[in-house]
């Protein structure tokens, strides 16, 4: 059972690293409008869902891994609506004198 949870930790690190260079590309150049809201909003419900099912069959790997992994998910979703949307013309404003904000 030991050998199974290492190799759950390590596909779930592996998985984890994944997630790093796209944040920190997104934090630093505060560009995102190439990143798919859709992507990651179907990602963080079947994290969610993979949180629910560690949780409840005791998969510890599961449980932890998701459970980190969706505060990734959760910052990308958070730098998407800051810089990307604003940029693509779904979310903004007018101002007093007509003009895109």
């Amino acid at each position: 059972m030991i050998e199974t949870e290492l190799i759950g930790f390590v596909a779930g690190s592996i998985t984890l690293a994944a997630h790093v260079p796209q944040i920190i590309k997104s934090f630093r150049s505060k560009k995102t409008h190439d990143i798919s809201l859709g992507l990651y909003s179907i990602l963080w419900v079947a994290m969610a869902l993979w949180i629910a099912y560690g949780y409840y069959n005791h998969a510890l790997a599961v449980f932890i891994m998701n459970s980190i992994a969706i505060c990734f998910v959760s910052t990308m979703i958070y730098l998407k609506l800051k810089y990307g949307m604003r940029k693509s013309g779904i979310i903004y404003d007018h101002g007093m004198d007509g003009k895109k904000l």
